[in-house]
């Protein structure tokens, strides 16, 4: 692994910490959802190479770039063990987490410096018998900032989510994506 992933890898982890910590920080262990006996599903749980692939294109640039062209990054996801934590655009997600993705090479705003990206997402179990079940899966990227959300909707199969994902812009903007697990194993560099 390059020294540049490792790197990479080690902030991606200090950024999901600094999410813990601050997510731990806004009420009380009592009110999570270990205490109401309902527990998520934790197949999301992890780090995961996500892949947005722009099939229409949200802006009206005078560069206009080939389409269609993807844009690859990481999101690292945790189960949500408090039931105070929601979005209107995800409500009670099962999931937060963080993600390092260069959206505005897709036509967004350039985020502040200090924004962290945060992410939300929601496993929707299907009753199906599991040999028959594509199970549902909610993400969105930046669930708390209306404007600059990016909302993903697929299907896990084989350890693997695939499915369409919309930007809330005026200029609209989306295409597919692909989610896969990550190989977080770090090597030593010495």
């Amino acid at each position: 692994m390059s020294t540049n992933r490792v790197c990479h890898s080690r902030w991606a982890a200090t950024v999901l910490a600094a999410l813990l910590v601050a997510v731990g920080a806004c009420g009380d262990a009592s009110s999570g959802r270990a205490g109401t006996g309902q527990r998520p599903p934790h197949r999301l749980d992890g780090t995961w190479t996500l892949g947005l692939r722009l099939e229409r294109p949200m802006s009206l640039s005078r560069t206009p770039v080939a389409l269609p062209f993807t844009v690859s990054g990481v999101v690292m996801l945790m189960t949500n063990e408090r039931s105070d934590v929601s979005f209107a655009s995800v409500a009670a997600p099962t999931q937060i987490g963080v993600y390092a993705l260069s959206l505005d090479s897709l036509g967004l705003i350039s985020w502040p410096r200090d924004a962290v990206p945060t992410v939300a997402a929601r496993e929707v179990v299907s009753p199906s018998p599991p040999e028959t079940s594509r199970d549902s899966v909610l993400i969105v990227l930046n669930p708390a900032t209306p404007g600059r959300m990016l909302h993903l909707s697929g299907r896990i199969l084989d350890g693997t989510i695939r499915g369409k994902w919309t930007a809330e812009s005026p200029l609209g903007g989306g295409g597919t994506f692909e989610m896969r697990r990550a190989d977080t194993r770090l090597t030593d560099t010495r």
